[in-house]
This record gives structure tokens, sequence and C-alpha cells, in this order.
């Protein structure tokens, strides 16, 4: 059987389906030659660290992690004080100084204050009854740079394959700019 196959000592080719998972795609030359500067890329690949290499980066990632806790402290402390301050809780070391017959009573202006800018920066931010803090205006009379005008022709050329006369890409311009509002309100300025 396998005699019958063979002609002049050459094996025949196998039959082609019209399938394409039977028949995958032939990589192009690109392919081909990527893929042998990757496999020769990993090849010459530097050799594995030695273990002096990898243990002397622990000591190292370490002392960063040192370093970095330490330039924290302080911005974290900061933090601590306030949120004690906000919730109107006194220092640990003020609570140790403090007399035991002693009023405890803590003042909380910060939590007022805190308040107070919390609500005007909501109401700024999101005003009620569904008004607008900003307002969108188009130019009155918008203008376009010649080479930005030029571009524009060029593009609705090609999309339309005719040329334009100037007065319809004025006219084609003009319809494409928004009109101006009617009047304009200046929210921000009122309190």
């Amino acid at each position: 059987m396998q005699e019958d196959l063979m002609l002049d000592d050459e094996p025949l080719a196998a039959p082609v389906s019209a399938h394409p998972r039977d028949n995958p795609p032939v990589p192009s030359q690109d392919q081909v030659a990527y893929a042998e500067a990757a496999e020769s890329a990993f090849d010459d690949a530097a050799p594995t660290p030695s273990f002096e290499q990898l243990a002397a980066i622990g000591p190292k990632l370490l002392a960063e992690f040192n370093q970095a806790r330490i330039e924290r402290q302080l911005t974290e402390e900061r933090w601590l004080r306030d949120l004690r301050q906000y919730k109107g809780i006194y220092d640990p070391e003020v609570i140790a100084n403090l007399d035991k017959n002693r009023s405890k009573a803590f003042v909380r202006k910060t939590r007022v204050k805190v308040k107070t800018v919390d609500a005007r920066i909501t109401d700024l931010l999101f005003p009620a009854n569904a008004q607008r803090n900003w307002s969108i205006e188009p130019t009155p009379s918008p203008t376009v740079a010649p080479e930005q005008r030029q571009e524009f022709a060029a593009l609705l050329k090609a999309s339309m394959g005719q040329p334009l006369m100037r007065t319809s890409l004025t006219r084609r311009c003009a319809n494409r700019a928004p009109r101006p509002p009617r009047r304009w309100r200046p929210s921000l300025m009122t309190n």
C-alpha cells in the first residue's frame, strides 16, 4: 500500500480539505524569522541568578520597606491626631496627664467646621432644585482657521466625491455650529 502512494520515490501530497481546521495557515517568512529570533534570544538568556544574588534581594527590599514606613509615619500620626480631634477624643498623652477628678469634656469645634465646609462644597458641586452651576456656550460667531477649513473641505470632498464651493462649505459650517443660548445665568455668583 505504501508503494501505491509513492511516485518516483516521492510521497504524494496529502489531499487538501476545504475546512480551515484541516489546513492550518502557512507562516510567512517574517513569522518564521520572528520565531527563530525568539528561540535564539531565549537560548542565549542570562544564567539563573545564584543563591547569593537572590539572598541579597531580601535585605534590600526590607530596607526599602523600612524607609517607606519611616517616611510615612509622621503623616499617619498627623492623620490620627486630626481624626481624634474630629471625633472629640483626647490624644493618649493628654489623657495620661489629666487628673482623675478633672472633667474630660472635649469641645469639638473641628467637627463643626468640617461639616460646614462639607455642606458648602456639596452645595457647590451638586446644587438643589436641578439648578446647574455651569453652562456651555458656543462662540457667538465661530471662526475656522484657513488650514482647518481646507482640511475640512478635503474630508468632505473625499466623503462626497465632489468638490465643494466656498459658499456651500460656509453654509455647512454654519449649519453644524450650535446656536447660542438665549440667556446666560451666572448661578455661581449667587449666594
